[in-house]
């Protein structure tokens, strides 16, 4: 199964290849349309001109013929009629091939979409999903595009600490609440005392203002901005009580903030894992392709605590253009500037001038 698309049965019925979606039944392939259908798909792949073919179909065995040529092309299969599938980087069959996919996909490649017409009425479901997978990989290059020059700094000033940084697998205790970055955060339900709760660094100043404490507090973004979510919050970070975990590219001011503890992990920059080969083989490998605060963070709660069942708040994932909320507070500040008349519009300013220059930390 491949995630986000529409979870599909598969079984094989008098010769028919059928695949089921709720109550509904669609025939793709039979055994004697076989050769029809990989001559139908070898077409696809071989008309597609300049653009990369990307085909979205179940894999029949009938098909891995389709695989023995050295063309161009990508195969995205939602759901398979066969466990034997062949060992080839074309075939997007499960949530490790989606990634990699993502992770590969450059600025110049132009895909040429094939949906095939025996989706039937279920074409506009997988189109969209289809769409989303490509949005996912946009976003990753204009990511890099923003950030690309920003890393390789960050990282060679963060460095002298990464080399004594704890891993993230020495945090003991399962999350109850995960306080994500988007603007369902606000209003915040009351967590029960004494609950673990690990929130985004974009969720902390809602939080704080709140009254609630988070024990673990994230980190990712490479750029200066991150300061911001952690003006005046110095009382609490030389509590002792919360923790960071701050991705080795983070912003560095932010990686030097006085958190009694502080983690790291293994993201799949080529720098961080040369180093984790190199120098800390001990660091936990955590993905996250959709490169935000709060994916990460449901990434390392998955691999930490598989069998953890959290309480995910402000998790919106993106607006419509495919921009994540990674300034998820910014929502939360305009309400709260809207109602409380002693913080108004020019005390807001003032704070988010701070990070141009002075300290973060109040």
């Amino acid at each position: 199964m491949l995630p986000g698309f529409p979870e599909l049965g598969t079984s094989v019925e008098n010769g028919r290849y059928i695949c089921r979606h709720g109550d509904t039944k669609l025939t793709f392939y039979s055994e004697r349309s076989a050769a029809r259908d990989l001559q139908q798909i070898s077409a696809l792949v071989a008309n597609a001109g300049d653009s990369v073919p990307l085909i979205v179909a179940p894999y029949t065995a009938a098909l891995a013929a389709l695989f023995d040529s050295d063309k161009h092309f990508f195969f995205v299969s939602p759901a398979s009629f066969t466990d034997q599938l062949p060992q080839d980087e074309r075939l997007i069959s499960d949530e490790e091939s989606l990634t990699r996919f993502i992770n590969a996909v450059q600025v110049e490649d132009n895909f040429a979409v094939q949906i095939l017409p025996q989706w039937q009425h279920l074409g506009p479901a997988i189109g969209q999903a289809t769409r989303e997978v490509l949005a996912r990989a946009a976003t990753r290059l204009k990511t890099i595009r923003h950030f690309g020059r920003l890393w390789p700094i960050n990282f060679r000033l963060n460095l002298p600490l990464l080399q004594s940084m704890a891993d993230i697998g020495q945090l003991r205790e399962a999350p109850a609440v995960l306080a994500l970055a988007g603007p369902s955060l606000y209003p915040l339900p009351q967590p029960a005392p004494g609950s673990c709760i690990w929130c985004a660094d974009t969720a902390l100043p809602v939080l704080l203002h709140h009254g609630i404490l988070p024990a673990v507090v994230f980190s990712l973004d490479a750029g200066y901005a991150s300061q911001e979510h952690f003006c005046g919050a110095g009382a609490f970070i030389r509590s002792g009580v919360p923790a960071l975990v701050a991705d080795a590219l983070c912003s560095p001011p932010v990686l030097r903030l006085p958190f009694r503890q502080k983690y790291t992990y293994a993201s799949s920059h080529p720098l961080v894992q040369q180093f984790r080969d190199t120098v800390r083989p001990d660091l936990t490998p955590v993905s996250n392709p959709e490169g935000n605060v709060g994916n990460l963070m449901l990434a390392v709660c998955a691999a930490l605590f598989p069998s953890a069942t959290p309480l995910i708040l402000g998790h919106d994932r993106g607006h419509r253009k495919y921009v994540t909320h990674a300034r998820g507070t910014a929502y939360y500040r305009r309400s709260a500037v809207n109602g409380n008349r002693l913080g108004g519009i020019e005390a807001y300013a003032h704070r988010l001038s701070r990070r141009y220059g002075a300290a973060p930390v109040a």
